[in-house]
């Protein structure tokens, strides 16, 4: 849908973004000094996706940069400690974002092929279509440059943020999927179930925010991992790897992984087994195995 609203009202953005689609051309843009036009799916529509940012510093974690909307003062921002950054920095819906500000900072990776071009591309009939002030942009870019030991500090904030998410995906791994039964969904989370089915792998997580029920929000996580484990984020991975040994390893000799291969023991030790009764024991003893997290 946003390609094809550029190719109709913004054909020469549209054009230089078919020219830019190797991530070392995005690297060499982003990386500059200039501000740049950015359209991605997480801008509000009313700006037609689109709007205007500057690089803050690079994110290697991410193989990208972090990217500020200069459609924003960042004044109020400048002096935040990295716990308040953080705190401005988490999704909210609407209703709970009434009297606070959100820090309009985004995350932008390379390799996911990020629409991005130089400022040049935005003529008056663009500029007055996404609702773009240069001149705005320009003061509010001025006001960027001052803030010092920003990049330090939204590091920082990101951590906090990791975190935060990695204990809340994979939190009361026992009970999560035991209570998707207890109450009826949402109409409107069912809706969501259909299309997340129908999403691409790399795009599942962008679910999460707009489902109501929190057991989905906890499941959806553990239903990317099961399904789509090579899709997974490093984050991602390390909550999935710190979920599964809590499932499967936790408890020692009581845990579950044990008492599985306790029973396949039992089960091998009985007399008089056939041949494809002890093949199938061996399977299931392997199978077990490749449940165990790597080392």
């Amino acid at each position: 849908a946003v390609a094809q609203l550029l190719r109709t009202k913004q054909p020469k953005l549209f054009d230089y973004l078919l020219s830019v689609r190797h991530k070392k051309q995005v690297a060499e843009l982003a990386l500059g000094v200039k501000p740049y036009v950015y359209t991605s799916g997480k801008y509000p529509s009313e700006f037609e996706k689109t709007t205007v940012v500057a690089t803050i510093a690079e994110n290697p974690k991410k193989n990208g940069v972090l990217v500020y909307d200069l459609r924003h003062d960042p004044t109020p921002f400048a002096h935040m400690t990295a716990e308040q950054l953080a705190d401005a920095w988490k999704w909210r819906p609407p209703e709970e974002m009434v009297g606070k500000l959100r820090l309009p900072i985004k995350t932008m990776q390379f390799n996911r092929c990020p629409a991005i071009a130089p400022l040049a591309v935005l003529d008056e009939a663009s500029q007055e279509r996404i609702k773009i002030d240069l001149k705005l942009i320009e003061t509010n870019r001025q006001r960027l440059t001052k803030i010092t030991n920003w990049p330090k500090r939204l590091f920082e904030a990101l951590e906090i943020l990791d975190k935060a998410q990695q204990a809340r995906l994979f939190s009361d791994p026992l009970s999560v999927d035991a209570q998707l039964y207890d109450n009826f969904l949402p109409d409107n989370d069912r809706s969501l179930m259909v299309k997340m089915r129908e999403a691409k792998p790399e795009a599942l997580m962008s679910f999460e925010a707009k489902f109501q029920d929190d057991r989905l929000k906890s499941l959806l996580p553990l239903y990317k991992a099961r399904n789509f484990s090579k899709y997974l984020s490093p984050e991602e991975q390390t909550a999935w790897e710190a979920f599964r040994t809590k499932r499967l390893i936790d408890g020692g000799q009581s845990s579950r992984l044990a008492r599985y291969f306790k029973r396949l023991d039992e089960l091998s030790a009985q007399p008089r087994l056939t041949k494809n009764q002890q093949y199938l024991l061996e399977d299931l003893r392997l199978y077990g195995q490749s449940l165990l997290p790597p080392d």
